[in-house]
Parts: structure tokens; C-alpha cells; sequence
């Protein structure tokens, strides 16, 4: 896992959604960069860095991308010279992505059940579709409608989706049934019908955004802003395959302060945990509370000192450890 004890940076630039660690990532070039100097774990020449990248990267796309992130502050110049020349290295944030960079591939291969004599270039292309999938609020729209344990119907689903285009949403929806991400079923019957669902196997891909935030808390100055923990989204897809350890009985209000997103309740049925939409006024048995750098925190590394807990202890630790271990059960 990351290590906590790293050094954060601040600041308080406006947002840049551009530099979220998932986006930084998503594109070849920029992960190539960041993989080999990761990899080497010193400083190295642009044109060693072009030599080792992959072939279809040209060194020309090598120096631009050192350039920009350099510019981001994921990069650093080392023995520059008037010319131009001399050695690149990570910066803090920088060596921080190389290892979210390791732990999204981890997921991507797990959720897509690759093989671990698969080569690392068709890893990588994978963690590619996977993370610009990722970015695409469209294609996040439809994962989080079909994130529940109800198969969708066309017709649903492109409801649900709306004011989403029809024709959008299936550009977008073609491709994730090709690579497994939704299972589309028909059925034999006269007519015919279509139904649409959450590949289960997918549904720990939802960490690689509580892992994009975690980066963004820890570095908001090369972020450009804190990116929302989006609880909402990580535990629609999480929670079907969340359990707990031992029996428990009651709800859990989870708090962004300072979000303009509603907390969420979450109620405990034996060994299952499942969204409530009660009304807020509704009585709760603990309350968990905290602002996004707290949260991301508490979820990514464990260190909870920043979130707050009141009512039954027991049963917040419990639904928090639990979430927890289902949104990291790839990367453990």
C-alpha cells in the first residue's frame, strides 16, 4: 500500500480536473513517463526515457510529456543545461502516482482476470481503456445506474441516463460490454428481450477513484484542487459485495463536511450493509463525519484521525472496516 508518512503539499489553485490522478494517468505517454523513472528509481535523460518507452510512443511525444509534467509538478529538471539537456526526476507527487499507477493495475488486472503470464503490454493497454473509461462522466453515469443488483432494460437505462443522448449512451455502452465490464443478457423467449448489468468482478474498480482522490488530498497544489471522495458512487458499487465479519443491526450517517453532496445512511442487516434513503430526520445510531481529505484517508491508508465518531462505536467501526476491506480487496 502508499505510505502515509510521505510529505504533502498544499496550496489552493483552482480546480483542474486535468491534473486528477486518473486522467494523468489514463494517457500512454504520461504513464510511460512516470512508469519508467518510477521504475529506475533515480533521475534519467529524456532519451533514455523515449528508448525505454514502448514503440509506438515516439520521442518527440516523450519530451512533450515531460514538458507537461513538469508543468503539473510531476516532474522535476535535474542537471539542466543551457541547451536543453540533462535528466529528469519524480517529485514527491510524482513517485506517489507511480504507486497508484502499480495498484490500478493491480485492479484492472484482477477485475479483468488477466492472467499473470499476460504480457505487461497488454496490461497496460488495459489499465488505458480502464482508466479513460473511468474519466468519462457518460460512461460513469452508466456504471452507476447499473451498480445495483437490478438487471436494466434498454429502454430503462437509457431513462435512467438521460439527458444523455440515446446514441451516447450506447457509443459508450458497446465497448464496456466487449471488454466484460457490463454483461449484457437476452433472453430466448418470443419476443425477445435485452437486459443490461454490473459485471460483479468490476464493481473494486470503483477504489481507483477513492485512490485519484487520496493523491488529490495529499497534493492539492499539482492537483489543482481536492477531487470529491464521491462516497455516494464508490459505495453504490461496493456494498453488494460488502460484508461484515460478525452480525449487526442499525444505520451509520456518513458526513462530507463541507460537501454539498447529502450524507449518506447506511443500515447494517445481520452480515449485509445496504444504502438507506430514509428521510434525514429519520434517527441514526452513529454518525461518522469528516471532510474529504479525512475520508480519503481513513478509506486508502487507515488513518482515520481526522473523521469523527459518535452513538454506537461498534457499529461504525464495524460498517467502516468492512467498506473498507470490499473497496481494497484487489489491492491487499
Amino acid at each position: 500500500m502508499l505510505d502515509p508518512s510521505l510529505p504533502t503539499t498544499a496550496g489552493d489553485r483552482p480546480a483542474h480536473p486535468e491534473r486528477a490522478a486518473s486522467v494523468l494517468l489514463a494517457e500512454g505517454a504520461r504513464r510511460a513517463v512516470i512508469a519508467i523513472l518510477g521504475a529506475h528509481g533515480g533521475p534519467l535523460a529524456s532519451a533514455v526515457i523515449a528508448e525505454r518507452a514502448p514503440l509506438d510512443v515516439t520521442p518527440r511525444l516523450i519530451r512533450d510529456r515531460i514538458r507537461e509534467l513538469e508543468r503539473h509538478g510531476v516532474l522535476s529538471p535535474v542537471d539542466q543545461t543551457p541547451g536543453g539537456t540533462g535528466r529528469w526526476q519524480l517529485t514527491t507527487a510524482g513517485q506517489e502516482l507511480f504507486r497508484l499507477l502499480a495498484l490500478m493495475t493491480r485492479i484492472v488486472t484482477n477485475a479483468a482476470g488477466l492472467r499473470p503470464n499476460t504480457s505487461a503490454a497488454t496490461r497496460d493497454r488495459a489499465v488505458g481503456r480502464a482508466l479513460d473509461a473511468l474519466t468519462d462522466p457518460v460512461v460513469l453515469t452508466i456504471l452507476r445506474e447499473l451498480s445495483e443488483k437490478v438487471a436494466l432494460s434498454p429502454p430503462a437505462l437509457e431513462a435512467r441516463c438521460r439527458p444523455t443522448p440515446r446514441r451516447t449512451v450506447y457509443r459508450r455502452l458497446t465497448p464496456l460490454v466487449e471488454a466484460g465490464v457490463v454483461v449484457r443478457s437476452t433472453t430466448g423467449q418470443v419476443p425477445r428481450s435485452t437486459a443490461y448489468t454490473l459485471n460483479d468482478d468490476w464493481r473494486p474498480a470503483a477504489a481507483i477513484q477513492l485512490l485519484s482522490t487520496w493523491w488529490s488530498t495529499r497534493h492539492p497544489q499539482v492537483a489543482g484542487a481536492v477531487e470529491d471522495p464521491d462516497l455516494d458512487g464508490l459505495l453504490h458499487s461496493i456494498l453488494p459485495r460488502t460484508k461484515l465479519t460478525k452480525g449487526f443491526h442499525g444505520s451509520v450517517l456518513w458526513v462530507v463536511t463541507g460537501s454539498p453532496r447529502d450524507p449518506l445512511r447506511l443500515s447494517a442487516h445481520g452480515q449485509t450493509i445496504s444504502l438507506d434513503f430514509s428521510t434525514p430526520e429519520h434517527p441514526t445510531d452513529a454518525t461518522i463525519q469528516g471532510g474529504a481529505a479525512d475520508w480519503a484517508a481513513g478509506l486508502v491508508s487507515g488513518n482515520r484521525d481526522g473523521l469523527t465518531t459518535s452513538g454506537d462505536r461498534d457499529l461504525a467501526d464495524a460498517v467502516f472496516a468492512a467498506v473498507r476491506a470490499a473497496a481494497l480487496s484487489y489491492v491487499r
